[in-house]
């Protein structure tokens, strides 16, 4: 692909020639240098001298890349070394692995001097994140495949559960990924799997790493997990994949290359030839059952129903290295002689080349291969996830048919051996090879700058902070810590020699009156919790019996404590309070920002020993001098006032008095 526009972005590079002018001078220039023996003169001086090994667009922009490291402006007349790649793939099926396969072949057939390492990517994150990835993914298929399909929907369509998941394995791996990258120091970086996509494409951005990145995706699905927009360049194998992914990492980032598969797929084959490769029936219809690399999916019901569905068939199915599923197969079909149980194979070409249907249950580079050896493929007993959504989606597309029952497959099945329209595989459209965009990518993403990231970094500890702040102070659970560890209780008792205990009563506001009357008449004193605040003439007729008011907290909702000061600021002073003054805490639980608000107005939080609500028989637990009772009664309920005149009579016989808060402990701000 010639592109004069990007050239002169890129390499600040003009022509001074028309195009058919420059390709004839050089291609004379290539023709007269073979001819010659040793004969300068024979060369065309207007043609442009063929370039030494070495010297072309590559190692020019390695040597300028290595200029700029070294902090030098200008390049080095010739590279110091030839380009190095990196590939890194992961042991999560046969896919991925398939992909860096076919990526270092391409690479090293386009440049044999390369150097190139194809690497278990998975095990740079470290042992934490290569067991959750690689182990518990493969547990998941087996055994849970439901909880596999939950984690897949929660990360791909709720985004803060995406962001936190990459967050943490940012956090955990990307720190011994850059320290391996650097140890190779390549020219190129290449990511076969989403996980290490997304850790390339962070380090990218944070400009850790300054060599591009380039992420290879083989699936239709799960673009929102394949691709980062941090990464330089994203290679797909199919066009519909262009239109979906350049939404998410900008428009350019995005190339359509030749399938990602073993270079043998690429070939023709014939099928008679791979038959008899195969020893395989020349004639009979031939039914491809995969379970991928793990042997997942249901391939027992696949391979009866091929049997049932297809007469005359054999059936070859593939339980690669899973050894538990070849054995239950062998042991299901092994005396079925339409039948041919084998377990991981290299043999994949021939096969797909020999079959004239394919049922598979992963997906992904599986699909690609048999799309290029025109063997129509049906998906079936994918687990929940990925597979299934890509299944789908290259059913709408009409790359192959996808079946979610055994019913659906049998239907399936007799398109395909239909003898009078049979279901046509679609041709896939040549496309260009991935290694010579790979050996001269050049550089797409711009880190960001490092006061951008710094004040990002301090905004999200800000932010963090705040929060972290916000839920200490709205959490019932973060006072109950620091109230231990800064012994700041609301007071529930009173070390005193006195026999009295301080009454509180919380009672509707009309009912004062005659809850105070009743306690007269008993010869005891109390406060009286409210949540507003009385007329003057009860609070005239409460100071004169002995008694007084302490205002009362009610929880409300989310932040409400943030009101707490001005709450009981007001009620200070329509109740006529001192400077310092109780309070009853909230009845359904009492948070640090009440308590922090509540110290810094002079207010004293007070909760009882002993709460007890009437109409009650008795005292759940005894009583103790020194302690804060809090009763709540309402006289216009029936036996209340029988009640609270029995409880009376208790701590009287108990020998104890009830007294107001302010009686029993003296002032707020005096040590008691």
């Amino acid at each position: 692909c010639l592109d004069a526009g990007l050239a002169a972005r890129t390499l600040g590079f003009a022509a001074t020639r028309a195009l058919e002018d420059g390709l004839r001078a050089t291609y004379e220039s290539y023709a007269q240098a073979l001819r010659r023996d040793g004969d300068s003169t024979a060369a065309d001086a207007d043609a442009p001298a063929p370039p030494a090994r070495g010297q072309g667009p590559l190692a020019f922009l390695l040597a300028r890349r290595r200029a700029a490291r070294n902090g030098n402006g200008a390049a080095p007349a010739e590279p110091t070394r030839p380009p190095r790649v990196l590939i890194l793939s992961a042991d999560v099926g046969e896919g991925h692995a398939a992909a860096a396969r076919a990526m270092a072949a391409e690479v090293a057939d386009a440049d044999p001097e390369a150097e190139i390492e194809v690497a278990e990517g998975l095990e740079w994150l470290g042992p934490l994140s290569e067991y959750l990835i690689r182990d518990g993914y493969r547990m998941q298929l087996r055994f849970f495949p439901w909880m596999y399909g939950l984690l897949y929907t929660l990360v791909t369509r709720v985004a803060p559960i995406r962001v936190v998941g990459l967050r943490c394995l940012s956090l955990i791996s990307a720190r011994r990924m850059l320290r391996r990258v650097r140890e190779r120091d390549p020219d190129v970086v290449v990511s076969t799997h989403p996980s290490l996509t997304n850790i390339l494409g962070i380090l990218r951005r944070r400009g850790k790493i300054d060599m591009p990145v380039v992420a290879t995706i083989t699936d239709l699905a799960d673009h929102i997990l394949w691709a980062h927009r941090h990464c330089d360049m994203h290679l797909v194998c199919y066009e519909q994949a262009v239109e979906r992914i350049e939404p998410i990492t900008g428009p350019g980032s995005v190339v359509r290359v030749r399938p990602l598969v073993s270079p043998q797929f690429l070939e023709p084959c014939d099928r008679a030839d791979a038959r008899e490769r195969l020893d395989l029936p020349a004639e009979d219809p031939i039914v491809l059952v995969s379970g991928g690399g793990w042997g997942v999916g249901d391939l027992d019901g696949a391979v009866q129903t091929a049997l049932d569905s297809v007469p005359g068939s054999l059936v070859v199915v593939l339980a690669g290295r899973n050894e538990e599923v070849h054995e239950r197969l062998e042991g299901a079909f092994g005396r079925e002689p339409r039948v041919r149980v084998l377990g991981f194979t290299k043999e994949m070409s021939d096969l797909m080349g020999a079959a004239d249907a394919i049922i598979h249950s992963t997906g992904g580079v599986t699909a690609l291969e048999a799309l290029l050896r025109q063997c129509p493929v049906i998906s079936y007993g994918a687990p929940w996830g990925h597979s299934r959504v890509n299944a789908r989606i290259a059913e709408a597309q009409g790359l192959g048919q996808r079946a979610e029952s055994l019913l659906e497959l049998s239907a399936a099945l007799h398109k395909i051996f239909d003898p009078v329209n049979p279901w046509q595989v679609p041709q896939v459209p040549p496309a260009p090879a991935a290694a010579p965009l790979v050996l001269d990518q050049t550089a797409r993403v711009k880190p960001l700058p490092a006061w951008l990231m710094r004040a990002q970094r301090v905004a999200m500890s800000s932010a963090l902070g705040v929060l972290a702040i916000g839920w200490s102070l709205n959490s019932g659970a973060a006072y109950s810590l620091a109230s231990k560890v800064l012994h700041a209780k609301p007071m529930t008792r009173v070390v005193t020699q006195r026999q009295q205990v301080a009454l509180v009563l919380r009672v509707p506001s009309g009912s004062i009156g005659e809850v105070r009357r009743a306690l007269a008449a008993r010869g005891g004193h109390a406060s009286f919790a409210v949540t507003s605040a009385p007329n003057r003439t009860e609070l005239t007729a409460l100071g004169a019996a002995g008694d007084d008011v302490v205002p009362e907290l009610t929880r409300g909702k989310t932040m409400h404590w943030l009101k707490t000061r001005r709450i009981l600021k007001q009620d200070r002073h329509q109740l006529g309070l001192p400077k310092h003054f109780y309070f009853l805490t909230p009845r359904k639980g009492f948070n640090l920002g009440e308590y922090l608000y509540g110290r810094t107005l002079g207010a004293k939080p007070v909760d009882g020993a002993v709460r007890i609500t009437l109409p009650s028989p008795r005292v759940n637990r005894p009583v103790r001098q020194g302690q804060v009772v809090v009763v709540t009664l309402d006289p216009r309920s029936s036996g209340s006032m029988v009640s609270f005149d029995e409880l009376l009579t208790e701590l009287s016989r108990d020998g104890l008095s009830p007294v107001s808060v302010d009686n029993l402990a003296g002032a707020p701000g005096v040590k008691a």
